[in-house]
């Protein structure tokens, strides 16, 4: 009885290490999935880290709770000259929302503007809130709130 208990022993061992290991694989996989780059090349920021402390104090903004979240996908548009990102998340108390990266220069020709600016396009108030895009009489993204009774709030920086 000993030896088959000693014998399992080690076959139990290498079972759960490779439980582990298949959870650290997993997680490894999830954040090759988030992007920071297009396909087309706009990217919205040097790494997931990067993204992460530049989200935190818009999302904290919003939320009015810790700046913790966790980004559940990122989807890219492009529109001619124009490019998105729409980065939905979700914090610990459960909201899940979005805010949208942009080179669209809102209010400028893409020409002027070279890409040289990004704007995060985020939208606050009630829970329904989020930022989404439409596309404008000239054919250039433009972007509005789900709900009537949010505010937008647009933030410029410079593209990575």
């Amino acid at each position: 009885m000993q030896k088959t208990v000693f014998l399992l022993l080690p076959l139990m061992l290498v079972f759960l290490l490779s439980c582990q290991n298949n959870d650290l694989l997993q997680e490894d996989i999830k954040k090759d999935e988030l992007k920071i780059t297009s396909e087309k090349g706009f990217r919205i920021a040097n790494s997931i880290i990067d993204l992460k402390k530049r989200l935190a104090p818009l999302i904290l903004e919003k939320s009015k709770t810790n700046s913790n979240f966790d980004i559940i996908k990122i989807t890219y548009q492009d529109i001619g000259n124009y490019s998105y990102a729409t980065i939905d998340y979700k914090t610990p108390n459960g909201i899940v929302s979005n805010i949208i990266i942009t080179n669209s220069p809102l209010g400028m020709s893409a020409e002027k503007c070279d890409r040289c600016e990004c704007y995060t396009v985020t939208c606050s108030g009630q829970e329904c809130c989020r930022a989404k895009m439409i596309l404008g009489v000239d054919g250039r993204p433009e972007f509005e709130c789900t709900c009537a009774s949010c505010t937008m709030n647009v933030r410029r920086y410079r593209c990575p």
